[in-house]
């Protein structure tokens, strides 16, 4: 793959949670692009505000390790619940504890997170890398202070709470600490899937960044795939998401940055089969490996292995290796029904939109690449 030239001054982590997680795999593939060199500052709200943290102290394979071991438990942890909060943060705690904070301001990087003020009702930014650790744990646990969900945090004499509930000062789309301290070239990595900064006439629909940052070269990174809602993303720490989210966003930064196809147009047949016989060739030489995708790729499908004829007169071979196939129906109206057969001619998957095997290859392949050390 032919990797295209970046040079961002700045990187800006949006908030959301367990989503957060996908910024992982966004690091990951900045890192494989070649971006990361030319990175003078980063910025985070909320849960961007610890990844930027982490960001900054260098380490991804540490990072990684934290995201792993985070269990629902150390984030939604009831009894000892923090004053006017539903859960306790002593999880997140014991996390921000065990993180090398104070090598922040050895970094190369300036580390900005932002955190709302409650007596003043208004957002502030801080550099965590000019602060003593014991003040960047406050503002770490400041920024994350979901209302309702956790207690307030102290800050000196005032109280805060996630910086992110600023949404009309662009809380939560952290450019304004970077434009402020003269950065030009900003990388945004939203976790909304619908993100989207104008021009808006209307403020509750999202910021105007071209009127607010009008010199500023703003890229915005975001999921391909609605990474989930309240429930099934924001609050969604298991393992199992964890893991997706991190493969989504290395997968989807490697396309966003390297202009690869992204959406297939539905009825281009020809070209949706080229791209899956390419892609199968190239990551499975043999059937066994075949056999392993289909063992871990969930087509959403229910499907009964029942034997079949080979469908050498209603299904055509797209691609056969070592007996596995992918076949499209010939029918007009069922041209966008597909199915994989193993050896023994047993159905072993189907879809009704090509897009799903040639998404299923993409999320298989980006999972193979981001394990890889």
């Amino acid at each position: 793959m032919k990797m295209r030239k970046f040079s961002f001054d700045s990187l800006a982590f949006c908030g959301g949670g367990g989503k957060g997680a996908y910024q992982i795999g966004v690091w990951k593939a900045l890192d494989e692009l070649g971006c990361l060199t030319s990175i003078r500052a980063v910025s985070g709200t909320s849960i961007g505000g610890l990844n930027a943290a982490l960001f900054a102290l260098g380490d991804f394979r540490k990072a990684k390790q934290i995201w792993y071991s985070v269990r629902e438990r150390d984030v939604f942890q009831w009894g000892g619940a923090d004053e006017d909060g539903l859960f306790s943060r002593d999880g997140l705690r014991r996390i921000l504890r065990s993180l090398p904070l104070r090598r922040l301001s050895d970094s190369p990087l300036n580390v900005y997170v932002g955190v709302f003020n409650v007596d003043t009702l208004s957002l502030e930014w801080r550099a965590l890398n000019r602060l003593p650790e014991p003040q960047q744990i406050e503002c770490l646990l400041a920024t994350s202070a979901l209302p309702l969900v956790y207690g307030r945090q102290a800050i000196g004499a005032s109280q805060y709470l996630d910086g992110g509930i600023a949404f009309l000062s662009d809380g939560n789309v952290p450019i304004a600490p970077l434009y402020q301290n003269g950065y030009r070239n900003i990388l945004l990595s939203s976790l909304d899937s619908d993100f989207s900064f104008g021009p808006r006439k209307n403020p509750l629909k999202g910021p105007n960044v071209p009127e607010r940052y009008p010199d500023a070269q703003i890229t915005p990174l975001q999921p391909l795939d609605h990474l989930g809602n309240l429930f099934s993303g924001t609050f969604n720490f298991t393992p199992s998401a964890i893991r997706n989210s991190m493969v989504s966003g290395y997968r989807d930064t490697m396309k966003q940055l390297n202009r690869e196809d992204v959406f297939i147009m539905k009825n281009h047949f020809s070209k949706i089969n080229i791209q899956i016989r390419n892609q199968m060739k190239r990551l499975f030489p043999t059937g066994a490996e075949i056999g392993e995708f289909i063992r871990v790729t969930n087509f959403s499908n229910i499907n009964l292995r029942l034997p079949t004829m080979g469908g050498d007169v209603l299904f055509t071979d797209i691609v056969n290796i070592d007996g596995w196939r992918v076949q499209q129906h010939n029918l007009p109206l069922l041209k966008s029904h597909y199915r994989i057969l193993d050896p023994d001619n047993v159905r072993v998957a189907w879809v009704l939109n090509p897009d799903d095997i040639l998404q299923a290859l993409d999320d298989y392949e980006a999972a193979q690449k981001f394990d890889a050390p």
